[in-house]
């Protein structure tokens, strides 16, 4: 049983995993309400049905506002709806209603009696976003889907489209400041905002993507950062500062690179090949990036991808690698290529 990870916020995510090429697709996204409760999972084992909190196991006597105690009781239940097409598998949710944040304003503290709502199913490695096709059985148990509030396409490039999507979130959020509108469908009597929208990959996806994409946008009372809007990006950068990305990060520079630092194509001379590359093309390029008026800082990041490109495609064709062993690189390794050129700005 894996333990539910923490969410980025949008600006976070977006800014660590988007860029200017076309290795940056776009992506299927629901956004989904997010709910003022506490986080809570139901782990599916053969006939072994476990409860737990974000962090720890839970007993009925070392229970999390009584949500293993609930479990227990709809555990038949569970085994005779869930029991025989998901082993082992764990539903991922919050457990919310009255009680559980005292003095909340939000419509599910309002709850007339606790509920699991279910966002994400996990077996084995994957993660589905999308579970329609249990929708029936978990309503029979008396736990609730989260559905989307909508669905949307969020490009992985930095372009101007990227800011239709972050205007529609703001105003989402924003709407949820004085309703919950998810919550509202089914109690229609309550009164009270929402908390915000999280961001998921759909309709399914591997255990790794779901926390690298996934993100959560806060109304204005739940943000632990004073900030005018839920959602932000930096500004895309002008088409001229993507052309001169393109036009710096050669073959030729790559080469020279690792024939002055006296290296040879090797994953291992990763960071000094690229210090010297991007200290190269600042040296070079001054009067081109004064005139984009673009910070040199923002000109690495957008650099970042085509060399780090670069850079592997030259390693593999030195070492005769495949396409296949390239993807075995690990993502820390990868991640690391990243650093050694931000760490120039």
């Amino acid at each position: 049983m894996a333990f539910f990870n923490s969410i980025n916020n949008f600006s976070k995510m977006y800014n660590y995993n988007s860029g200017p090429t076309d290795n940056y697709e776009t992506r299927k996204y629901a956004m989904l309400p997010k709910l003022h409760g506490t986080n809570a999972s139901i782990h599916i084992d053969g006939n072994e049905i476990t409860a737990y909190s974000k962090n720890r196991k839970l007993k009925l006597n070392d229970d999390n506002h009584g949500f293993a105690n609930h479990v227990e009781t709809v555990s038949k239940l569970i085994r005779e709806r869930l029991g025989g097409q998901l082993m082992p598998s764990t539903l991922y949710g919050e457990w919310c209603g009255k009680g559980i944040h005292s003095g909340a304003q939000d419509m599910v503290c309002q709850l007339p009696e606790r509920k699991f709502f279910v966002f994400a199913v996990r077996i084995g490695e994957e993660v589905f976003t999308d579970f329609s096709d249990l929708h029936t059985d978990l309503e029979e148990i008396g736990f609730v889907p989260v559905l989307p509030l909508y669905m949307e396409a969020v490009p992985f490039q930095l372009t101007p489209r990227i800011h239709q999507v972050v205007t529609k979130l703001n105003q989402t959020v924003l709407e949820l400041e004085s309703t919950d509108k998810f919550i509202s469908g089914m109690y229609p009597e309550l009164e009270g905002n929402g908390e915000g929208v999280v961001g998921v990959l759909w309709p399914e996806c591997s255990w790794e993507d779901y926390f690298k994409y996934a993100f959560k946008a806060k109304t204005e009372a739940h943000r632990v950062k004073a900030t005018k809007q839920a959602v932000s990006v930096s500004e895309p950068l002008p088409e001229d500062a993507l052309k001169f990305c393109a036009t710096f990060a050669t073959k030729a520079r790559l080469t020279q690179a690792v024939s002055e630092l006296g290296l040879t194509y090797d994953m291992r001379n990763t960071k000094a090949v690229l210090e010297w590359f991007v200290k190269d093309v600042e040296k070079e390029s001054k009067e081109e990036v004064l005139a984009m008026g673009v910070q040199w800082t923002r000109i690495i990041k957008t650099l970042n991808p085509y060399v780090v490109k670069l850079w592997k495609d030259e390693v593999a064709l030195a070492e005769q690698l495949t396409t296949e062993d390239i993807l075995q690189i690990p993502v820390d390794e990868n991640e690391a290529l990243e650093r050694a050129v931000h760490s120039l700005g």
